[in-house]
């Protein structure tokens, strides 16, 4: 069974600033995940992608979206203090 390897995390890749290195961190921690994985990041020409984002400077903004605090990506509803 393969596994998912990266020394870069989405939360890492975030500290970065430099645009270009953004992108070559961003391609080598999708270069990090198992075969099975590697084929949806090419179905979804998912590095394209990031090469198309970073052009117009999105590519952090992304980032930053995806791994904000107060976004709920799991599957386990997050409640406020209220239970909302």
């Amino acid at each position: 069974m393969d596994t998912n390897v990266s020394r870069y995390t989405l939360k890492s890749l975030r500290a970065e600033t430099n645009p270009q290195r953004l992108l070559q961190n961003f391609l080598e921690y999708l270069d990090g995940f198992s075969t099975d994985v590697q084929d949806i990041i090419a179905k979804f020409d998912l590095e394209h992608l990031a090469e198309k984002m970073n052009d117009v400077n999105r590519l952090a903004m992304i980032i930053e979206k995806f791994t904000d605090d107060r976004i709920n990506l799991s599957i386990k509803p997050i409640l406020d203090k209220d239970g909302n």
